[in-house]
């Protein structure tokens, strides 16, 4: 079982740095109304949700913050910073890593993440807490439902 993370982010901004991943959280000042705690737990491929866009490694954490008055959301955008090895994403295009979110459904890339492919860095600056992963797009794959027909 992977180390969880937190810290006590006050009004004034702070930082969370991952004990298990080269991850690292900046909450910018007056990210939150109130001194919010953020966590940040590891999660394994085994027990992830997946799609047939999306490929990724073991790359996954799932952010909660809370605070005196409940689950919390940041009031501006906090920046990621993830770095990962090029080697646990054999035959895959690094330009194509991004920060993903669930949404309930399917992956989604946050529209502002960035790959350095020389740093080996994807970058972010989302708004929200969620379950997150680094994942590539498959190229050309499209997901289909089809109804479940039950007789």
């Amino acid at each position: 079982r992977a180390p969880a993370s937190w810290s006590s982010i006050p009004i004034t901004g702070g930082l969370l740095t991952s004990e298990y991943y080269p991850l690292t959280l900046e909450f910018p000042a007056d990210t939150f109304t109130e001194t919010t705690y953020v966590y940040l737990r590891p999660r394994f491929y085994g027990n992830m949700p997946v799609t047939f866009r999306t490929i990724g490694a073991d790359y996954y954490f799932d952010l909660t913050m809370s605070a005196s008055s409940g689950l919390k959301q940041p009031l501006k955008p906090y920046q990621v910073e993830w770095q990962y090895a090029p080697a646990d994403f054999p035959g895959i295009d690094e330009n194509t890593l991004g920060l993903f979110y669930w949404d309930g459904v399917r992956w989604v890339r946050e529209p502002s993440s960035a790959v350095d492919t020389a740093a080996n860095v994807v970058s972010a600056s989302p708004q929200h807490a969620s379950l997150w992963a680094l994942l590539a797009e498959r190229q050309g794959v499209q997901e289909i439902f089809l109804p479940l027909i039950n007789r």
